[in-house]
């Protein structure tokens, strides 16, 4: 959640310095996210399909990672700026709300299943 916010930052700010200041916070951020991710799938996963489940998650973290490569190829050719960089600054600005949307979807998860699928 905290990572959406530098993730605009980086797509809306005309300053280098800040560009490094928002890239340097968000990579904080995602290693912290990336530190605890398989940790948490393991809490709700029984191990006899933590490997299945493991392997789920990397297949659909890699289709939205090449799917959204080139979406912002064709959003900088076709956007509505008529500047490819501002298209681009524009769709990565736009990353953070994807972002934010899944801190939300995160939080709803943990606060409506966590209990119960650790229990269980």
């Amino acid at each position: 959640m905290f990572g959406a916010g530098f993730i605009a930052a980086v797509g809306l700010t005309s300053s280098v310095s800040v560009l490094i200041l928002a890239m340097i916070c968000f990579g904080v951020c995602k290693g912290f996210y990336d530190a605890g991710i398989f940790a948490s799938l393991y809490d709700v996963v029984h191990p006899r399909s933590r490997a299945s489940a493991a392997g789920v998650m990397n297949t659909v973290g890699w289709i939205g990672g090449a799917l959204a490569t080139k979406s912002a190829g064709w959003y900088a050719d076709h956007g509505p700026q008529q500047d490819p960089m501002a298209n681009m600054s524009q769709f990565i600005a736009g990353g953070g709300l994807i972002y934010l949307a899944g801190s939300v979807v995160l939080l709803l998860t943990v606060v409506f299943f966590a209990r119960r699928d650790v229990l269980r």
